[in-house]
């Protein structure tokens, strides 16, 4: 039978290493496997065990008695695991080395969350001199710690990672990340524990536990930041391609409908000089042409150039869809915002009501309405967008998110719109009940009533 002191050895790196691999399987859940995954992830569990193994015990058992000191050598072996264990996420699951190094180190540092409060929790209670010498107490400590570590890591780290589609991670900072886990964690935490046969006091132990805590939770929150960072980056290079377009198409927009209304214009001009002049002319073709140009003179004036011109856009696209638009609008109240502005804000909201009323298949519940109107002596301006929808919506983030089925598609253009909202110190809200979609965005006037 193993003495106390060696089974304890023989312990501890078995059940880090095994802590290790559950911890970074939690980062894993949402990868994109790879054929025959099963196969795949046996094979190089064993071949990884297989490594880990020797490495651990050619740096604990076999060098210990060849040199004086081999701490180096146990920092290779734990970083050896760290390889190895990279190099199966890679075999398992179809993901870059970036991705697989996220995971990795991700789950390595959350087991060092846990393995440092389990080495904390036992100096508390035996003390630093008779911290390691109870085998079951560091079994018990090692497997409660870990199983509570774990299951907030999930819930505060890996379901917010899940949940806004961070997974797949393509950023070579993860190489600094991987420097700042071998230094900190590994060696940090080897250096700690070889202090003990130093005869260190024992506050002294505790603080240093305590340090190496607190740098392993740091290393956590910068890796957590820094895929919200990468995300955050990308949202904003989207909204402002989207409003970049917008702009153009709002640019492309008012020459078309200058354009149109200068040949309705003319059309008006030869239908009066064909009924001036007494020709013999027939009467319902008259009237059918003055019936297909009516549609120009139902846009509604608004006060605002610019809201005309979206309204005069969407109109025809609901006609054609055969969709009814009603509008009553204070567009002077909006005058304050820029044009792109506007039609961000509003030809997004609009386009997207069309999308959903698309597919409503009951023609009396084709309807779209918008409300522009300003909000008392409160200097605000409340937009109102309603329209029905079939199908079942999903909300993220107090947005919401495109379904199988759904006929909504609020992506990127309703975060601009909130973005663009929040700008001028608003707010946007949306909701949908009894299939009815609602879109109310309350925004502040400038004192002077003058241009943002």
């Amino acid at each position: 039978m193993l003495a106390l002191p060696r089974l304890l050895r023989v312990l501890d790196p078995a059940l880090s290493v095994i802590e290790i691999f559950v911890a970074i399987l939690l980062f894993c859940g949402r990868l994109p496997r790879r054929d025959r995954f099963a196969q795949a992830i046996a094979v190089t569990a064993a071949l990884t065990a297989l490594a880990t193994a020797g490495a651990i015990a050619l740096s604990y058992f076999v060098l210990p008695q060849l040199f004086r000191d081999a701490f180096v050598m146990q920092v290779l072996a734990w970083s050896s695991v760290l390889l190895f264990a990279t190099i199966a996420v890679m075999a398992c699951y179809e993901v870059s080395l970036w991705t697989a190094l996220y995971c990795c180190t991700a789950g390595y540092t959350v087991q060092n969350v846990a393995s440092a409060l389990a080495a904390t929790s036992r100096i508390l209670v035996y003390g630093a001199n008779r911290a390691n010498s109870d085998p079951m107490a560091v079994v018990l400590s090692h497997v409660v710690l870990s199983v509570i570590v774990f299951a907030i890591a999930y819930w505060k780290l890996v379901h917010p990672i899940e949940q806004n589609n961070l997974t797949i991670v393509e950023n070579r900072l993860m190489l600094l990340v991987l420097a700042l886990v071998i230094l900190v964690v590994i060696v940090f935490d080897l250096a700690n524990k070889s202090i003990l046969r130093f005869g260190v006091p024992s506050y002294l132990i505790l603080l240093l536990r305590l340090v190496h805590l607190a740098l392993c939770l740091f290393t956590l929150v910068m890796q957590f930041e820094m895929l919200f960072a990468k995300r955050l980056r990308d949202d904003v290079a989207a909204i402002n391609l989207i409003r970049a377009e917008d702009e153009h198409q709002l640019r492309l927009t008012r020459e078309s409908i200058d354009a149109v209304n200068d040949r309705v214009a003319q059309i008006r001009e030869q239908v009066a000089r064909l009924e001036r002049s007494g020709s013999a002319v027939d009467r319902d073709a008259i009237a059918r042409i003055e019936r297909s140009v009516g549609v120009y003179d139902s846009v509604v004036r608004t006060g605002n150039d610019v809201i005309d011109v979206i309204l005069a856009e969407k109109s025809l696209v609901c006609e054609r869809e055969g969709i009814t638009l009603t509008c009553i609008a204070d567009g002077a109240a909006l005058s304050f915002m820029p044009a792109a502005d506007l039609y961000s804000l509003l030809g997004n909201a609009i386009e997207n009501a069309i999308d959903a009323v698309r597919d409503v298949s009951d023609p009396e519940m084709r309807s779209i309405g918008l409300v522009i109107r300003r909000m008392g002596l409160r200097g605000m301006v409340a937009v109102n967008v309603e329209n029905y929808y079939e199908g079942e919506l999903e909300f993220e983030n107090g947005l919401p998110r495109t379904t199988k089925g759904s006929a909504l598609v609020h992506g990127y253009g309703m975060r601009s719109m909130r973005a663009l909202v929040e700008g001028y110190g608003g707010t946007l809200a949306v909701h949908a009940r009894n299939g009815v979609f609602h879109l109310n965005a309350l925004i502040p006037t400038p004192a002077d009533g003058g241009a943002a």
